[in-house]
């Protein structure tokens, strides 16, 4: 009995000691698997970096990314030479990251061929289309592009071709009612040319009698719109001013550029209306001279 007790004694021990030697083993293999792996990314990492920039992508975005991939992986380094715990799996994290952008970069590029294709095709048979709200979006997507914001590329290019499409089709729809209005407005004045011919002299009649009048009215409307907007100015300096001064809600730079552009602008009115007023006055001069 006591022999038997011995032997599964000794049997346990010497599972225990196996197992703990396997799995020490096994924990050193893994951890020699991440280490490579870390390796292989921060080099693969490098190479993605020199791949943006033969291609011509703006490249700081990434040059940030691979910074935090090489001190993440020196920081293991130093760990592991020193003896303490280390971790190489966050310098994967920080590869998946670069190769994240890498992967966009090309995406985006390649959307942005494929939506100029689209445009062109759309586009090159049509003269005079007013294509603004479309160049807008290009513009944007071009923007984000340089900056490296890639992810909010395929957003806007989606828009982009909803906007074509919508630019197209508002196009054709505005042909078809210039045409049905170019109708419709030659078979009214055929049928009302009189009337139309006794409008029309009669306001000619009417202008030549009260001309003076209207220009005086349109001077003066001119005058009181730039008074107004003299003044409008004049309290976006005072509260730009509150901004700099009291509430420090404004840089140097910004208080100086908004009010000096400011500044411009009033002295611009102030040369208009006096011009105004001589006109004004010679109006005037005219209607005296024509009752003496």
């Amino acid at each position: 009995m006591v022999r038997m007790i011995i032997i599964l004694v000794v049997f346990v021990l010497f599972y225990g000691v196996i197992s703990i030697s396997f799995t020490s083993a096994a924990e050193q293999v893994a951890n020699l698997s991440i280490r490579e792996q870390a390796t292989n990314c921060f080099n693969e990492s490098k190479n993605i970096f020199y791949e943006l920039t033969a291609n011509n992508f703006s490249v700081q975005r990434a040059n940030d990314s691979l910074k935090q991939v090489e001190d993440a992986y020196n920081a293991q380094i130093l760990l592991k030479t020193q003896g303490r715990s280390n971790d190489f799996s966050r310098v994967i994290d920080y590869c998946e990251q670069i190769k994240m952008i890498r992967d966009n970069a090309f995406l985006s590029r390649d959307e942005i061929t494929a939506l100029m294709k689209f445009y062109d095709e759309i586009f090159e048979e049509v003269e005079g289309l007013n294509t603004t709200s479309v160049d807008m979006l290009f513009a944007e997507i071009n923007n984000e592009i340089d900056n490296e914001r890639y992810e909010k590329v395929p957003d806007l290019v989606n828009k982009a071709y909803d906007e074509i499409v919508k630019v197209q089709s508002e196009n054709t729809t505005l042909k078809l009612f210039y045409k049905s209005t170019a109708r419709g407005i030659m078979n009214f004045i055929a049928g009302n040319w009189i009337i139309l011919s006794s409008l029309i002299i009669g306001g000619i009649v009417l202008f030549v009698f009260y001309k003076k009048a209207i220009y005086h009215w349109i001077i003066n409307r001119k005058i009181s719109m730039l008074e107004l907007r003299k003044q409008t100015l004049k309290k976006m300096i005072m509260q730009a001013q509150l901004d700099y001064f009291q509430h420090g809600k404004m840089s140097d730079g910004d208080y100086s550029v908004k009010t000096k552009k400011l500044a411009e602008l009033i002295r611009d009115i102030d040369r208009q209306i006096p011009l105004l007023r001589e006109e004004l006055a010679k109006i005037g001069e005219m209607g005296e001279e024509k009752k003496e």
